[in-house]
């Protein structure tokens, strides 16, 4: 771990108790810190509001600006526990890895994972990011964004040289177009060589769009155009069951 970013996090860490403040000595003490850096660390954090500091008295205490975290990990805390049932049954009914996945700026960004019985594996890693429009369920989290975003999204990040994969805006759009209509998303081999996603979007009691949930599998696995169409069903009934539970009564 870089140490400058240790050391913030457990300067944040000492500053986090409610009704004090403390000054640089009080924190160089508890650290086993010099006071020097103790100071230069304080500084970074004031410029971006994760510390405020007292003028007057030269003490220093969390900032306002931890608030829209602290605010955002609550909510996807919320959301596991939520999911992580409905991704086990998902997982278990279809015999595939299940994900839930939340939207990172223009990333799709895996929150969590079920395992399936199915010994062969098809790998996305926690926390790995990948453009929104890479496989079927980050791109039916990608569907669900405003107009404004997904124009944003294709000016700088499809239309890069370093997107991947490589789609024109058209075949994009056309994309959207469709999981919108029929409330899923499926892919084939976009960045896994004979691997198949589907993917179904999650929603709030605001009936705004939180995550997705699916599968991804290999193609070897799919009988027919039968099976391949009870897989979608099975994908976005735990997706309308998650969405349900995070209290959205939307049809």
């Amino acid at each position: 771990m870089i140490q400058s970013i240790l050391r913030a996090s457990l300067i944040l860490d000492v500053l986090k108790v409610p009704d004090k403040e403390f000054t640089i000595a009080d924190i160089s003490q508890k650290l086993h810190l010099p006071p020097s850096t103790v100071h230069r660390i304080l500084q970074t954090l004031c410029q971006i509001r994760y510390v405020i500091k007292d003028e007057r008295a030269h003490t220093y205490k969390l900032g306002p600006a931890l608030i829209p975290l602290g605010l955002i990990s609550q909510h996807n805390l919320h959301l596991l526990d939520f999911a992580r049932p409905i991704l086990n049954k998902l997982a278990y009914e279809t015999d595939e890895d299940s994900f839930l996945i939340i939207k990172s700026e223009y990333k799709g960004l895996v929150l969590e994972t079920a395992q399936s019985s199915n010994p062969l594996k098809i790998i996305d890693k926690y926390v790995y990011e990948r453009d929104l429009h890479c496989g079927a369920i980050r791109k039916a989290l990608l569907a669900y964004q405003t107009d404004d975003f997904i124009q944003s999204y294709i000016s700088h990040v499809l239309n890069k040289n370093s997107a991947f994969p490589k789609m024109s805006p058209q075949t994009l759009l056309r994309s959207i177009e469709m999981i919108r209509k029929t409330g899923i998303s499926f892919s084939y081999g976009e960045y896994i060589n004979n691997a198949m996603g589907i993917g179904a979007p999650v929603f709030d009691f605001n009936n705004e769009i939180v995550a997705s949930i699916g599968i991804v599998f290999s193609a070897s696995r799919v009988k027919d155009d039968d099976y391949l169409k009870k897989l979608k069903s099975t994908v976005k009934y735990f997706a309308n069951k998650l969405s349900v539970s995070l209290g959205n009564s939307h049809k």
